[in-house]
């Protein structure tokens, strides 16, 4: 009884090994690299070649690439292709780019048993594991999906992507070099001569493919940061310069000063304007007239003028009747002192008011 049942079972797995693999015949099958790599920022293909155990086929060729999973994985590409000889390859769109990235394009003919894929433009995010399949749409069972596939591995050329100058001379100074690469590249410094060379601090980031290296800086002149891998090499260098210290104190500095100096124009100009005024006496100009001439009412009283009638007003100019006399009251004259009678008269030359007024004499 235990015989039977073993029989059966062997017969059962040899029954269905045959069935799984009849489309893995030797005249039917796809051929895929198991490993290929790419580079960042630059284009790869994948290969793929399949064997057509019916070479006079003219119907149509479907060709399928996905990721991750065999069957079910996400679809990336697929276009048809008509194996044809006429010449009518009305159905043919595998000359184009997938529709949603437009990275993903055919790169080998499927009418020539090559289902290549090109991959544009490659970044970290295409290593992954891919699966190539081809259908013959109108021959039951012609359809084949690589079991295997291709393990793509993406690596990337060595970039400095910065190279920056920290801290001060007061606070001390560093270098500081962001670089890019994968596998993570080595970083060697130049600096100018005679300057012993400080030991540089590394840091990865290997989760974003990045290494930082720290420099200290104590001379100025020009730092070269050098990466290489064994994928290439890329450098970028820098003038160190004296950096000032206090720079935005210093322009603060010189704002506040010319402030104090507009402040100090102004007090001198008001200065000025009030000594000029004590000396040389109101700015406005009185003129006046008297019973025989007419006398300037400023300081020195030097010379007649003529005077419009009385009681008129222009140029900001008032006139009035003025009689100098030597003497005040009971002709007391004080020294450096003349005083006048004034009368202001109206429009219609009635006096309204009368004054008598001290002059300052200026000494000669």
């Amino acid at each position: 009884m235990v015989m039977g049942i073993s029989n059966l079972l062997y017969m059962f797995v040899l029954f269905t090994g045959m069935s799984l693999s009849s489309e893995a015949t030797p005249d039917f099958y796809t051929n895929m690299s198991l490993h290929e790599q790419g580079i960042k920022g630059e284009s790869a293909m994948l290969p793929c070649t399949f064997s057509n155990r019916h070479p006079s086929y003219n119907e149509t060729i479907v060709v399928i690439w996905r990721t991750d999973l065999q069957f079910k994985g996400p679809l990336i590409f697929q276009c048809s292709i008509t194996n044809s000889s006429s010449g009518d390859h009305s159905s043919d769109n595998c000359t184009k780019s997938d529709s949603e990235t437009h990275r993903y394009r055919l790169a080998g003919d499927p009418r020539q048993h090559n289902l290549s894929l090109q991959i544009l433009n490659v970044t970290y995010e295409d290593k992954k594991r891919y699966y190539c399949r081809v259908n013959l749409t109108n021959i039951t069972g012609e359809a084949w999906t690589d079991k295997t596939g291709t393990d793509f591995t993406v690596v990337a050329r060595p970039k400095v992507m910065n190279l920056t100058l920290q801290g001060n001379v007061s606070v001390g100074r560093s270098l500081e070099c962001v670089v890019e690469g994968l596998p993570l590249p080595n970083i060697t410094w130049d600096r100018p001569e005679n300057e012993e060379m400080p030991t540089s601090v590394e840091t990865e980031l290997a989760e974003q493919n990045l290494i930082l290296s720290n420099l200290s800086v104590s001379q100025n002149g020009t730092y070269t940061c050098r990466a290489q891998n064994e994928f290439g090499r890329d450098e970028k260098s820098l003038n160190v310069g004296e950096k000032p210290r206090d720079k935005e104190p210093g322009f603060l500095l010189l704002l506040l000063v010319l402030l104090v100096l507009l402040i100090l124009l102004c007090l001198g100009t008001a200065v000025a304007i009030l000594i000029y005024k004590k000396r040389k006496g109101s700015i406005l100009c009185w003129k006046v007239s008297t019973s025989d001439r007419l006398i300037t009412a400023n300081n020195d009283h030097s010379g007649p003028l003529e005077a419009p009638s009385k009681g008129k007003s222009e140029d900001s100019c008032t006139y009035a009747d003025i009689q100098f006399a030597p003497k005040q009251g009971k002709g007391k004259s004080e020294e450096s002192c003349t005083y006048a009678a004034i009368q202001f008269p109206n429009k219609q030359g009635k006096v309204m008011r009368k004054e008598q007024t001290p002059f300052l004499r200026q000494k000669k």
